[in-house]
Formats: C-alpha cells, sequence, structure tokens
C-alpha cells in the first residue's frame, strides 16, 4: 500500500474545505 495515495487523499481534501471555505 503505498503512502503516497493517503496523502494525495489528504490533500484532496484540504482542497475541497479550502474552495468550501471560499465559496462560504
Amino acid at each position: 500500500m503505498p503512502t503516497g495515495n493517503a496523502q494525495r487523499i489528504l490533500e484532496n481534501i484540504r482542497y475541497k474545505r479550502t474552495a468550501a471555505s471560499l465559496i462560504r
């Protein structure tokens, strides 16, 4: 199981949260 995948998912969630904050 590559750890890079988990980090990628975390970054994706962080990006979504930032986008939500901007829209908010």
